[in-house]
């Protein structure tokens, strides 16, 4: 459409606007940098500090990245360990892509009220501090409606499953699915409702409650690159495991008598190894002693155990 005069006047941007626009579309394309200079979040020891995502959150960030270039949309599964930020970077991620494009819904659902209760806050102070925030209001209890038409939601799976009918969310994100009471309705109800199209989300996670309930055996499917044809999904999820072990906080040095014992795999990778015995693989050393075997996967791991543990630890 061709502008007039005084329109074209009217739209002129300053230098300082024409930087911000810049800078906003740049954000849409690195979310990593807009995290670090515009989201801040209360940090474990109380403190508001910028956003400034961990190891844990990088690897979910990478993946989650891989499959939008790849499909155009997300649809993922993360097992993790406790406190590891997951949900923060989800929050970010969500948060980032309502305040940089219009019409995104985004809708968390939470196992408990606490949860959500969290989820919430955390998106309350990141657009509290963002330097280039949008005016918003909220519209109800959990529930921030943006000028540019986005909004972001918060509710808790309800026991009969029903929490999350009648939205339509662009971007999903179900927190603790394995404890939910009544997981397998609040997937037929709350990710079904999430369009199969360009541009949406849905992040499916939860630290491990068991065997067999539904966050398992979905978990499993996306494990073996398959979609839950049951359910009608044509694409299947992207499995995300993160280890306790990729936590900074959650790692000491060894003592200084500490000894690793290991097969040749674990020679080549570490030079201070020694190599271990047969016996290595059935003693329990009650001592600085580690014996690391590398096996090929999960059935080769399992049988490992069989062989040589002693069933009771």
């Amino acid at each position: 459409m061709a502008l007039n005069g005084p329109q074209r006047e009217a739209v002129r941007l300053s230098p300082e606007e024409a930087r911000i626009v810049e800078r906003l579309r740049e954000y849409r394309t690195d979310l990593e940098r807009h995290s670090r200079e515009c989201f801040k979040i209360v940090d474990k020891n109380g403190r508001v500090v910028p956003f400034v995502m961990s190891q844990p959150q990088m690897v979910v960030h990478a993946k989650m990245e891989a499959q939008r270039q790849q499909h155009g949309m997300v649809r993922a599964i993360i097992l993790k360990g406790r406190k590891q930020g997951v949900s923060t970077y989800i929050a970010a991620r969500y948060y980032s892509q309502t305040r940089l494009y219009k019409h995104r819904t985004a809708k968390v659902m939470a196992h408990v009220h606490e949860s959500a209760e969290t989820v919430f806050r955390m998106v309350q102070n990141m657009h509290r501090y963002d330097p280039l925030a949008l005016r918003a209001e909220n519209d109800s209890a959990k529930h921030l409606r943006f000028s540019n038409e986005s909004s972001y939601g918060v509710l808790t799976a309800a026991g009969s499953g029903e929490g999350g009918r009648g939205d339509t969310p662009t971007l999903g994100h179900m927190s603790e699915v394995a404890f939910y009471p009544n997981a397998q309705k609040n997937f037929a109800g709350f990710a079904n409702s999430i369009p199969l199209a360009h541009g949406t989300e849905l992040a499916v996670e939860s630290t491990a409650n068991g065997l067999g309930n539904e966050f398992h055996r979905r978990w499993s499917l996306a494990a073996g690159g398959l979609a839950d044809v049951d359910n009608n999904e044509t694409l299947s999820f992207t499995p995300i495991f993160i280890p306790w072990f990729i936590s900074e906080e959650y790692r000491l040095p060894p003592p200084a008598d500490f000894e690793l014992r290991g097969d040749p795999e674990v020679l080549a990778i570490d030079p201070k190894a020694v190599p271990a015995t047969e016996a290595d693989w059935r003693i329990e050393y009650l001592d600085a002693i580690l014996a690391v075997h590398v096996v090929d996967g999960e059935d080769a791991a399992i049988a490992h155990i069989n062989r040589y543990g002693s069933h009771h630890t």
